[in-house]
């Protein structure tokens, strides 16, 4: 027993310095994807082009657009305003994007662009509770 308890003393103290413990499972963290506006714009344009089946010139002036509210939403994200005024923002931000979309877009591609965007949000808010 005398010889035994030194030899315990010693493997807890070499696991106590090890790195990872073999009682504990390793926590990857995910990694994040940086979405900047040119991505976003991007993404939001071709999903527009493929659901409206737009041409290439109409496709940038989408893409103009969609990068416009991007960059300005960053700028209020960054903003250090109180969240009633973000919130705020981000509502005129959306009500100009969509406005501009609205005349540019004929009206079967923009109510079929509407359309889409209240299943999302329906879809989302479904998902949330």
């Amino acid at each position: 027993m005398k010889k035994l308890f030194p030899f315990i003393i010693l493997c807890v103290f070499i696991l106590s310095f090890q790195q990872e413990s073999i009682f504990s499972q390793q926590v990857q963290k995910p990694t994040q994807i940086v979405t900047t506006p040119q991505r976003s714009a991007e993404g939001r344009t071709i999903w527009l082009s493929n659901l409206l089946k737009l041409d290439k010139n109409l496709s940038k002036d989408i893409y103009k657009i969609f990068f416009k509210y991007q960059v300005d939403a960053e700028a209020v994200k960054r903003t250090r305003t109180a969240y009633i005024e973000k919130k705020n923002q981000y509502l005129a931000l959306s009500q100009n994007m969509d406005s501009q979309l609205k005349a540019i877009l004929t009206r079967d591609q923009y109510d079929k662009y509407s359309l889409a965007l209240e299943q999302i949000k329906a879809k989302a808010k479904a998902n949330s509770k």
